[in-house]
């Protein structure tokens, strides 16, 4: 049985965003999980220049006291770097892109990855069209610290975390706004059950004739 709706997030839908709009659903995401933490958003920065140079991290939420929710934020400092289509960590060039300033001719920590990994913080690395199993247990954040490790032995116990398509369809399960305005259906002309009922033409009695009844009772035989 199908048991799609409106508000189901698939992974096509995540798969199909452009950088801009994944920046700014992963914001919002992050301010509503904020939101429900008791959070303040005031400590969630996530700029919507995302073609300026940003040191390594595309978002950031800085020194927070975590109890709950659902995990994409972490105790103290952390970071994220958002990535579109299929950009797989399998990759090693990849990963260096997340890691590493393309600007310089010796190998360089992104400065802003480098603050957040010297800080004790996580570095949430979020893949908004790539989803493929792990070959075994922990395969991508091993590959990441692998690279930081080549860098700098130090980084070995560096808090790397990694979300896929199908983690990012569950942390926006709660938020069906956020779910409408990924699918383009912010605008959509519909109402749920409990504000439907709340309008002011379904607020009068409502009483039975009887080919209602014969109707009701119909349906109630129905479905026993």
């Amino acid at each position: 049985m199908n048991e799609n709706t409106i508000f189901t997030v698939e992974p096509r839908d995540l798969a199909n965003l452009g950088s801009d709009l994944a920046v700014d659903i992963f914001r919002e995401l992050l301010w509503a999980e904020a939101t429900a933490l008791g959070i303040g958003k005031h400590l969630i920065n996530v700029p919507t220049a995302i073609t300026v140079a940003d040191g390594g991290v595309d978002a950031e939420i800085r020194d927070v006291s975590v109890n709950g929710g659902q995990g994409i934020i972490r105790p103290g400092l952390t970071c994220y770097q958002i990535k579109t289509g299929e950009y797989s960590l399998r990759e090693r060039n990849n990963i260096r892109k997340i890691l590493f300033t393309p600007r310089s001719k010796e190998t360089v920590l992104e400065p802003r990855v480098k603050a957040c990994l010297d800080k004790e913080g996580t570095l949430v690395i979020v893949l908004f069209g790539w989803d493929k199993p792990e070959t075994r247990y922990g395969e991508f954040v091993d590959l990441v610290k692998n690279e930081l490790t080549k860098f700098e032995s130090k980084y070995e116990n560096a808090k790397i975390e990694v979300c896929q398509p199908n983690q990012l369809i569950g942390l926006l399960k709660p938020f069906p706004s956020l779910a409408l305005k990924l699918k383009g259906l912010e605008g959509a002309a519909f109402q749920a059950y409990q504000s439907w009922a709340d309008n002011e033409d379904m607020q009068g009695s409502f009483e039975k004739g009887e080919e209602q009844i014969k109707r009701i009772a119909a349906l109630q035989t129905a479905l026993i």
